[in-house]
């Protein structure tokens, strides 16, 4: 199966690269950057306090497109820290405007309530880009990706190593002549060795623009992740408001 996996990837990418000489393509360089602030806030029989900051920059030009997306939350229950993920995913394709786009990626994380201390993910594949429209961005991408995992140093924890296909799923759709927006990019990375082994990893935003580049947002975030600390839980679900500032295309 991985000999095939690799060997459907290999060929993808070569068909990709020799049909890049078939586009003509006009577009100037353009630059995209957003942040990104949700949170909530209890007092009284429930004392809870969560924020969640997140961005992206993003340039793109005729060739290729370069993406910066990072997030970071924090969150105490009765004023103990029960929420503390640092999360990062570089991402850079070529020849963005075919069907078919190679790309390279690399993820960064840390889960402290999963007790993940750091987790690297490394590898490339190809992406399809099959609705282009500016008001509705659609692609999937298929890669294969080495995968790290440190855990905190506790007994019954162990480092693991582990190759896994990345498949992700990323749409951005404009609404009512641009007065809602809808966004999510969903992962899902099963091990080669069992695909029920698997990292999911879904957001999904409603924005509501309220000046160019001032949006209101509600966030929804699941994750689940097969390797976590002794004693924890595999899946988290967040939900959180805020505020949205954003420049350039995107």
């Amino acid at each position: 199966m991985m000999k095939s996996i690799v060997l459907l990837l290999t060929f993808l990418l070569c068909f990709s690269v020799s049909s890049q000489d078939k586009l003509k393509v006009t577009k100037k360089s353009d630059w995209f950057g957003e942040l990104k602030v949700t949170g909530f806030y209890m007092k009284g029989n429930t004392n809870k306090f969560y924020i969640l900051t997140g961005g992206e920059v993003k340039h793109q030009d005729s060739i290729y497109t370069l993406d910066l997306i990072a997030s970071l939350d924090y969150g105490e229950t009765k004023h103990i820290k029960d929420q503390n993920t640092l999360f990062g995913d570089f991402s850079a394709d070529m020849y963005h405007y075919n069907l078919l786009s190679p790309l390279i990626l690399q993820i960064g994380e840390h889960d402290y309530a999963k007790g993940i201390k750091f987790r690297s993910q490394s590898g490339g594949g190809l992406k399809l880009n099959f609705i282009q429209h500016p008001e509705h961005k659609t692609s999937i991408s298929l890669a294969l990706i080495f995968d790290y995992t440190d855990l905190v140093d506790i007994p019954g924890n162990y480092d693991n190593k582990t190759l896994r296909l990345s498949w992700r799923f990323k749409t951005k759709q404009s609404l009512f002549d641009d007065r809602l927006r809808i966004s999510n990019v969903t992962f899902f990375q099963p091990s080669v060795k069992s695909i029920i082994n698997a990292i999911w990893r879904s957001e999904t935003i409603l924005e509501a623009p309220v000046l160019k580049f001032l949006s209101l947002i509600g966030s929804y975030l699941y994750t689940h992740n097969d390797i976590v600390s002794v004693g924890r839980l595999k899946s988290d679900h967040k939900v959180s408001f805020g505020l949205s500032l954003s420049s350039g295309k995107q």
